[in-house]
């Protein structure tokens, strides 16, 4: 009977803790199961990417980019409504449940007290990829417009080139790893392992490590203004900060 009261009391005290979580957390939950179907939602496209190369729903889904582009862009749409419904609830905690002495030295209590170095952050990234893109499409434009198109101002993303070559795409020119011809990851990926593998990633008859350029440069440097940006005014008003300054505590 000791045992089974030691488990009894064991359990009770448990389920305490479990409530006394809840009743802490009842301002979050919201925002929490937001942010899950948001996260889900947001994972959808780069699931479909896959979906379009290696496990086609259709037959012809890998050739029809038009489709592939509907698809992405309808399921960012859908995360980005629920990410919005995420950082309301998340700010309608911090102005009306949050509680200082209950959330003392935790995650929630660290994020307002760091909050001007997380938006200081994202202000100078926002305005350094505002800047810096905008302003290449801007030049870029004029300079076709004026009917110079030699005077672009292109920029290679050689990091994401690197990438390719080390996984064995030789249009770059890069030397290095799959994509060397003299190296031992070369001469045993012919006969070893993955056998055809170079041959399928430096054909131009899939869409297999599709060849990226300067466009790919500045399309995914607009993409990351956006993402920064929404995440910039988001976090404002999730921190209980004025329009202009971050003073409100």
């Amino acid at each position: 009977m000791r045992m089974m009261h030691n488990y009894f009391r064991i359990g009770g005290c448990f389920k305490r803790l479990i409530n006394d979580l809840f009743e802490a957390a009842i301002g979050m939950r919201m925002m929490h199961n937001y942010f899950h179907i948001g996260g889900v939602a947001a994972d959808l496209p780069y699931g479909w990417i896959d979906i379009y190369v290696q496990l086609q729903i259709d037959a012809f889904i890998a050739q029809d980019f038009t489709t592939q582009a509907a698809l992405y862009t309808h399921h960012q749409y859908i995360a980005g409504f629920i990410m919005t419904g995420a950082f309301t609830h998340g700010a309608i905690f911090f102005i009306r449940d949050y509680n200082p002495e209950q959330n003392e030295d935790n995650v929630l209590a660290r994020m307002l007290d760091h909050k001007e170095a997380i938006i200081s952050h994202l202000s100078w990234a926002s305005l350094f990829l505002g800047f810096h893109t905008l302003g290449l499409y801007v030049d870029n434009d004029v300079m076709l417009a004026f009917g110079t198109p030699e005077k672009q101002i292109l920029i290679e993303p050689i990091f994401a080139q690197w990438i390719q070559s080390a996984h064995g795409k030789t249009t770059y020119g890069f030397d290095i790893l799959l994509s060397s011809t003299n190296g031992p990851a070369f001469n045993a990926g012919r006969s070893l392992w993955l056998p055809r593998w170079l041959n399928a990633v430096n054909e131009n008859s899939n869409s297999l490590f599709l060849t990226i350029g300067h466009g790919d440069f500045l399309v995914h440097h607009a993409i990351a203004l956006g993402l920064h940006t929404t995440t910039l005014i988001f976090s404002k008003w999730r921190f209980r900060c004025t329009r202009f300054q971050i003073n409100a505590r």
